[in-house]
């Protein structure tokens, strides 16, 4: 292995090689290294202190690592390490990836930029782990296209845009990008926003959202566009505080954005009466919704006009109402007409829907077809909405040309005491003697919801519902 040093006291003539003779800046560390990347692993330690950018820090192919010889720049012994912009930095952001690979960046606090905090372009398996950035002045991490990028055990808040966008994969050929945003403290994103902004923005194909703690933000905490993605064990909470017409989750306005997965996260306190928990609006379809906690959320599953959605096996308490589903796209309104027939009959068309790889994924999207061609609206079919738990909340609403015929409710537990382990303090775990467990309701993983302690995250406070 290769180790070079850098100090806000060190000298850039020096060798770089130890403690004592640390360079000075991060630049003339990248240039010593551009001599054996990709040939060993090489570490690159910063002594704590302020390392002040007059201008983006900015790594490409030549900077990259391989599997075998990965680059790391990180905190030295985890001593407190800030890379802050200068007045004068040209706008665009603190540090940036071009087409690199096999990069990490652990345990250092990216801060003060009118910008972004970090840009990754292309490129493949970067890693930014255990970071802290915050007072940005545009979105904290940005990830655009790539594969295989990672943000872990990060803390991401006070942004004046998104807190962490991740774009990637194809959705001609549901190519999957295989990025994740793991295990992470998302909180006051948008501070400045003129425009509704999320916590979390992603779109593309296979993208995974797992382990974050979302909380005390304006807008969504996660707002998805695309297909396969995977959002699990997330706490999600004191989100929508300044937006009406949302979610918690929002995604809309496409029949094939399919196989989104939404599984075993626990959402609370959301916005105000008009928000929603999870929200699939404007036809949405597709979804499996399983495992997931919801407690104090308004309309906590909506369902706005989509077909063939899974809701198995969660819990609502105090929801007004836990379920709402309605047929929007049956409306002979000019708006709703042009939305089926004029918005999303040309997105629908636009991926051959008919044909491989959609076909063979999502073969329901022929009826979708089928009702195109008789040209008299479409409506919410193939919701499945089975074993879950309804209490002290109104079960569902079901209007707007939706009738409960049209929706499968099977075996669901509405207003019958569950045997909640302690309701008062939020414990909603089942009593043994549960009547739930008599329809097939299963047990939901609470005490894995949440972050969780790993090498770049050692200690953290519990987000998960009370044991």
């Amino acid at each position: 292995m290769i180790t070079y040093f850098i100090s806000p006291s060190g000298n850039d003539q020096a060798s770089g090689t130890t403690p004592e003779q640390a360079f000075a800046t991060l630049t003339r560390a990248q240039q010593a290294t551009r001599q054996y990347a990709g040939k060993a692993p090489i570490t690159i330690y910063l002594h704590a202190g302020t390392y002040v950018l007059d201008e983006t820090f900015s790594l490409t192919e030549q900077d990259s690592g391989t599997d075998p010889a990965p680059i790391v720049y990180c905190a030295y012994q985890q001593e407190h390490v800030r890379i802050i912009g200068a007045q004068t930095l040209t706008p665009s952001a603190l540090l940036t990836f071009t087409h690199a690979q096999h990069i990490t960046f652990q345990n250092i606090t990216f801060e003060n930029t009118p910008s972004n905090g970090i840009v990754i372009e292309g490129g493949t398996h970067i890693q930014i782990a255990g970071c802290t950035l915050c007072n940005i002045g545009n979105t904290g991490i940005l990830i655009n296209g790539g594969t295989h990028h990672r943000v872990q055990s990060c803390n991401v808040s006070h942004t004046d845009g998104v807190g962490i966008s991740v774009s990637g994969g194809n959705r001609q050929t549901l190519t999957r990008a295989e990025h994740s945003i793991d295990n992470c403290n998302i909180n006051n994103i948008a501070q400045r926003a003129n425009t509704p902004e999320p916590s979390i923005q992603i779109s593309g194909v296979g993208i995974r959202v797992s382990h974050n703690h979302i909380h005390n933000c304006p807008h969504s905490a996660i707002l998805l566009t695309g297909n396969e993605h995977l959002i699990e064990y997330n706490h999600i909470h004191h989100v929508c505080l300044e937006t009406t017409d949302g979610g918690a989750f929002y995604m809309g306005r496409d029949w094939t954005e399919r196989g989104i997965r939404i599984q075993y996260n626990y959402f609370h306190d959301v916005g105000d009466h008009e928000s929603k928990g999870i929200c699939l609006d404007d036809c949405a379809s597709g979804a499996i919704i399983i495992g997931n906690v919801f407690v104090r959320c308004p309309n906590a599953v909506f369902i706005g006009g989509g077909r063939n959605h899974r809701v198995d096996n969660n819990i609502f308490v105090q929801c007004e109402p836990a379920l709402h589903i309605d047929g929007r796209g049956l409306d002979k309104h000019p708006e709703w007409h042009n939305l089926i027939y004029t918005t999303l009959k040309p997105r629908f068309e636009a991926l051959n829907p008919l044909e491989p790889p959609y076909s063979n994924y999502y073969p329901e999207l022929h009826e979708v077809a089928r009702y195109y061609q008789a040209k008299d609206g479409i409506p919410p079919e193939g919701n499945l909405i089975l074993r879950n738990i309804s209490y002290q909340s109104t079960w569902h609403k079901i209007h707007w040309n939706a009738t409960p015929k049209i929706v499968a409710l099977q075996n669901n537990l509405i207003d019958e005491d569950p045997h909640f382990i302690d309701v008062t303090n939020d414990n909603y775990k089942l009593h043994e003697d549960s009547p739930a467990y008599e329809i097939g309701i299963k047990p939901i993983p609470f005490d894995q919801i949440g972050l969780y302690p790993d090498s770049s995250r050692p200690h953290h406070h519990t987000t998960s519902p009370p044991n």
